[in-house]
């Protein structure tokens, strides 16, 4: 976010043209989708793992699935659409300067849930007794 959603955000056909040249050999779907696939799997060995363990940990855990889920949803319906957008040879001006600011601001949305299922997984690490 920091890095290369700077060389982008103005929604300008030029700074786009950036956008596709670093996206050209691969799209943020192919990088999220695996991560957060895995992440959900995670979870649920963790479920596992955690059953017979205090509530608190388990209620934890269970926390972090929907969280989990909610991220790969978002990367399906929201961003992927988007980006795919991103992507083409000609684009509305217009258009892309508002689906720019609809992206950076769902982003900031998506980074919070992830923090806070970052956080929980931290205080559910710190909280397990085994």
């Amino acid at each position: 976010m920091l890095t290369n959603v700077p060389n982008w955000s103005s929604g300008s056909v030029e700074d786009m043209n950036r956008y596709k040249a670093f996206y050209h050999k691969v799209t943020n779907t192919r990088f999220f989708a695996p991560v957060i696939f895995a992440t959900i799997i995670i979870c649920i060995i963790s479920l596992f793992v955690v059953w017979n363990h205090s509530s608190f940990t388990r209620y934890l855990v269970l926390l972090c699935l929907p969280i989990a889920v909610a991220a790969l949803i978002a990367v399906f319906t929201v961003f992927r659409p988007m980006n795919e957008y991103f992507s083409l040879k000609q684009c509305d001006p217009l258009v892309l300067k508002k689906m720019v600011k609809k992206w950076l601001t769902y982003n900031y949305i998506r980074f919070f849930i992830i923090l806070t299922g970052l956080i929980i997984s931290i205080w559910n690490l710190a909280s397990f007794k085994s």
